[in-house]
């Protein structure tokens, strides 16, 4: 092995309850937030089967629906915060406005398809890599701030390795989850570029225990008691040679369509894939009593409340499954990206009163249509009527007028 890790394990499941323990005896004591912690800095756990990552048997109380949630929704690209608050009410001090602002998956489904043709026409390449962090996560305000920096992929003798960097992951609330979710989707690109799963590196800038809130269950860990393993999504067949006619890119495209059949979210025309593989299917199960009434926005890819006004406006809007905040950015040419960066350059406040408001709405000059910058509501209205010179001239009517009244009334004293 090219490179020393400080975990070097066969499985995570094995493993898990050393690793806790290494950062309860030898971790520093810091308190972020004023939250007392045992760390390890600039950790690496290097997992060479990375089918067994879930520690079943090892005392540790999982919730196994989610894992699956969480592992359909990053595959197909979504984010359905009300499937994932339906299985525990943990995830909403996370949500904004029904959304999981840091959510992985919609942050990646566009840059998979391209990074999945790359790996297929340069095997060698060094540029595979899955962008998650954003220039503006740590200077707007949110109450979900993404742990996960980027994915990376390297296909070497034969075998599709995978590095996953953190820069912040609970080894207790976070990790078995993380691992979970991060190795099923290195099986998924494995199965699109046909080839076998190689080994999987787990790295994090601060690997973390909350100690007064998670001692007692963190010192109740122990090696597993019995060899029990959770199936990965997509098992990886050893002989791929009934897709001989599909290329990486279409194969990729068939994992995301299962995985969102699994997550239980509708295609555009409200059909769902039924032909899963068997190890999908399990996943599947899980997520039955979990499924959301919701719809899939196509552009920003949130799963939103069908039948609520605020997030879906007018037939065409809902038929194309495109949700009124996105369809407001494509009227002005502006996409996600771009919108967060003219929040950003405003520091996340009004461009007039420089209040902080969630609900910045877009001012743009309605002579030339072009975006001026974001207001709240209030300096919104108030520069429409500025810019109204019939308005105005009716203003200073009523102004002078009720000015004259006033005179008059004192004069009559």
């Amino acid at each position: 092995m090219p490179f020393v890790a400080d975990f070097e394990v066969d499985s995570l499941t094995d493993s898990y309850a050393a690793i806790v323990r290494k950062v309860l005896d030898e971790g520093d004591e810091v308190s972020p937030r004023g939250l007392r912690t045992r760390e390890l800095r600039g950790v690496t756990i290097l997992i060479h089967d990375p089918s067994r990552v879930v520690p079943i048997g090892t005392g540790r109380k999982l919730r196994l629906e989610i894992g699956a949630a969480e592992s359909v929704q990053l595959i197909a690209g979504l984010s359905d915060a009300a499937q994932l608050i339906s299985i525990t009410k943990n995830f909403t001090q996370f949500v904004e406005s029904d959304r999981l602002r840091g959510a992985y998956g919609p942050r990646t489904y566009e840059q998979f398809p391209r990074l999945i043709e790359l790996l297929g026409r340069d095997p060698d390449t060094r540029q595979a890599c899955a962008l998650i962090w954003r220039p503006w996560d740590n200077r707007l305000p949110s109450k979900d701030i993404p742990c996960t920096l980027q994915f990376q992929f390297f296909i070497r003798n034969g075998r599709l390795d995978m590095i996953a960097t953190m820069r912040s992951n609970d080894v207790f609330w976070g990790l078995p989850y993380d691992a979970w979710m991060f190795t099923n989707l290195q099986h998924a690109v494995a199965y699109a570029l046909a080839v076998d799963v190689g080994w999987y590196l787990h790295q994090t800038g601060s690997l973390h225990a909350y100690v007064d809130r998670d001692l007692d269950a963190l010192n109740a860990l122990h090696e597993p008691s019995r060899a029990e393993d959770l199936p990965p999504m997509f098992v990886v067949p050893r002989r791929l040679q009934v897709d001989s006619g599909d290329r990486a890119e279409q194969r990729w495209a068939r994992v995301v369509r299962w995985a969102r059949t699994a997550a239980g979210v509708p295609g555009r025309k409200g059909s769902m894939s039924t032909n899963l593989p068997a190890s999908a299917r399990w996943y599947q199960d899980q997520l039955q009593p979990h499924h959301s009434d919701g719809l899939l926005c196509n552009t920003c890819r949130y799963v939103l409340p069908r039948t609520d006004e605020h997030y879906w406006q007018g037939h065409q809007t809902a038929s194309s499954h495109r949700c009124r905040r996105c369809s407001i950015l494509i009227k002005y040419d502006l996409g996600p990206d771009d919108y967060q960066l003219l929040l950003l350059s405003q520091n996340g406040l009004c461009g007039i009163c420089q209040r902080d408001d969630r609900r910045l709405v877009i001012d743009h000059d309605h002579r030339t249509g072009e975006v001026r910058g974001l207001l709240c509501r209030g300096c919104n209205v108030s520069l429409g009527m500025l810019d109204d010179g019939a308005f105005l001239q009716a203003a200073q009517t009523y102004l002078q007028a009720t000015q004259t009244a006033e005179i008059k009334q004192g004069g009559e004293r």
